[in-house]
Order: structure tokens, then sequence, then C-alpha cells
């Protein structure tokens, strides 16, 4: 099998009433797909588990296949869903027998699926730019203070933390009262 498309995604909007949703791309075991249910007006998220919230269908085929939710989702949800393989190499080839070209097939299959997946993460990471030339160190501070701001230090170079919320917020009502006052 070839993977001629480099997505490895879909997204649905409940109605109520549908159940089956359509995953076209190639995947190798059911457990691979990973389903996402997203309230629309909260952000709330919740990964659904599989046998339990959906089943699927559809693996090994070339057209993809299908993820039927067990509810429908209402329309305040939007589903995710996405191939998320195993990062293992399950195929052991053994010296002098005959080389099973289904199986090294999907052995690179299943590479393209993990390379796939990275890159669908490492899009959705805050990163900087291929043409940022600074010297800038993306790692978070080793301690994180709740309630506080994660800035960019003052010489720019990376990150450090900033003031809490109630600092922020205690500026913001003396700008205001300043403000009325003028």
């Amino acid at each position: 099998m070839t993977i001629s498309s480099e997505t490895n995604r879909v997204s649905y909007t409940g109605n109520g009433v549908t159940t089956a949703f359509s995953f076209p791309y190639y995947f190798l075991a059911d457990a691979d797909l990973v389903v996402i249910s997203r309230n629309i007006s909260s952000g709330a998220e919740t990964v659904k588990a599989i046998t339990t919230d959906y089943t699927v269908s559809g693996a090994l085929s070339s057209g993809g296949g299908t993820v039927t939710m067990l509810s429908a989702p209402t329309s305040a949800v939007k589903l995710s869903i996405y191939r998320d393989p195993a990062i293992t190499q399950p195929l052991d080839l053994v010296d002098n027998d005959p080389l099973p070209a289904e199986s090294v097939e999907r052995a690179f299959d299943r590479g393209t699926m993990i390379a796939q997946r990275n890159s669908d993460r490492i899009d959705r990471a805050v990163r900087l730019t291929d043409g940022f030339a600074s010297t800038f160190d993306p790692q978070l501070p080793a301690i994180l203070t709740a309630d506080s701001a994660l800035i960019v230090n003052s010489a720019g170079t990376g990150f450090s933390i900033g003031p809490t919320a109630a600092a922020i917020s205690g500026a913001q009502a003396a700008a205001t009262s300043a403000a009325a006052s003028a």
C-alpha cells in the first residue's frame, strides 16, 4: 500500500443523529485511530475510548474506514479523528527466509504514519520560525508558578515567569481608575 496523502486527521461537527464518520485514509489497526470530542462553546476536550464510546472498521483498507460513535454527538460537539500508530516496529525479518514484500511495505507504511503524526504534532506546537536567526532558548523555565504569565525574558533570549494574574488585575484596575480620574 502506498501512502499518497500527508493528511492524517479529519473533523466533523455532530448533529445529534449521525453516528458513522468516515476516516478516508489508510490505517493499520483499529487502535491506531484516536477520537477526541470537543465542546465547541467551552473548548473542553475528551479523548473517547474505543469499544466504550466508538467502534472502528476498515483497518488495512486502502480507502480508509469508519468510526462509529455509540451515541450520536450533538451539534455542540466537534469530533477530531486522527491516526496515531504505536511507535513500534513489529516486523522481524529472519536471515535466508524469503522477503515478505507485504510485511516490509506495511513496516514502511507504519514509519510513514509515525512521521506524519510527529509532523502534525510539531505543526500544532509553539515553535520558532525556520527563518528565526537570533539566539533564543524555547525551553520553558524549570519551575512554573501557578497563576503567573509566561513572558519573553528582558534579554529576549528565552522565557521567564512574569507577573501573577492578581498583579495584572491590580495594574488593570489602577489604570482604569487613573484613566477615569484624568
